[in-house]
């Protein structure tokens, strides 16, 4: 059981649960550098999100063969959260489109695009307060 001592007291249709109950997943992009293209599978980073809303206008392009090769787990879906990582640290926004994209790698934290991807359990539509 986890020790909710020194946290706030809980609404009644909460439940105190670890991240690891919570989340299925957290990781960032692809970590290879990714040819870019005039069209093709959108390639968003921070400016995508920046708003605090899914932004496609603008974005850049990776090749079908590229996004085919991304790992299923870095493919951002409906219900995952984005979260930014350096720059504009700090903003997230739950991913409300169907439309298929890729996110940037960060192979350090010098890197000014970086996106975090948070997969939610159950598709994120359970309420918890996680500790």
């Amino acid at each position: 059981t986890l020790d909710a001592s020194g946290l706030p007291l809980l609404p009644n249709s909460w439940e105190l649960v670890s991240l690891d109950q919570l989340l299925l997943n957290i990781t960032d992009g692809d970590h290879q550098p990714p040819p870019q293209t005039n069209s093709g599978v959108p390639f968003l980073v921070i400016g995508n999100v920046r708003s605090g809303k899914l932004k496609f206008e603008g974005s850049r392009f990776v090749s079908r063969q590229y996004a085919d090769g991304v790992d299923g787990f870095r493919k951002p879906t409906r219900g995952d959260i984005l979260y930014t990582l350096v720059g504009s640290f700090g903003i997230a926004l739950r991913v409300d489109s169907d439309q298929e994209f890729c996110i940037p790698l960060c192979a350090n934290m010098s890197e000014t695009r970086c996106l975090s991807l948070i997969r939610v359990a159950g598709g994120g539509r359970r309420t918890h307060h996680a500790c």
